[in-house]
């Protein structure tokens, strides 16, 4: 049986992400269910998770993350404008009816989610 995500985020810094221009930051392993209730009570009742991770990246890094993972953009401190390419790559099937309204995925990105998707993994075999 796959345990892979049927989406992951990819995001590619176009600009250092230093704590000055608030970095992205994750809270690890909320990306199933219950571990996700739990944080988002912790940041309802204290305004951050439990745990939390802000890596600091240079441009042209790259972050790759199950879409489940919580997270967020720190506050931008700084005068410069924080810019991230961003793309997410899904499983055929999938569709987002809550963040993107069931919008259909670019052609490159259904491809590419094709590929990723529909070859077998080293895992499942």
């Amino acid at each position: 049986m796959s345990h892979r995500p049927h989406v992951v985020n990819v995001f590619f810094p176009l600009v250092d992400l230093r704590d000055e221009n608030g970095p992205t930051a994750f809270a690890p392993g909320t990306h199933n269910d219950a571990a996700c209730r739990d944080a988002l009570a912790t940041i309802i009742e204290t305004g951050d998770p439990a745990q939390q991770i802000s890596p600091l990246l240079s441009t042209g890094d790259a972050v790759l993350f199950d879409c489940r993972l919580l997270h967020r953009g720190r506050a931008n401190r700084s005068t410069n404008d924080r810019v991230i390419a961003y793309l997410t790559v899904a499983a055929p099937w999938w569709r987002d009816d809550e963040m993107f309204h069931a919008a259909q995925p670019t052609t490159a990105a259904a491809l590419l989610g094709c590929l990723l998707y529909t070859s077998p993994s080293p895992r499942d075999s």
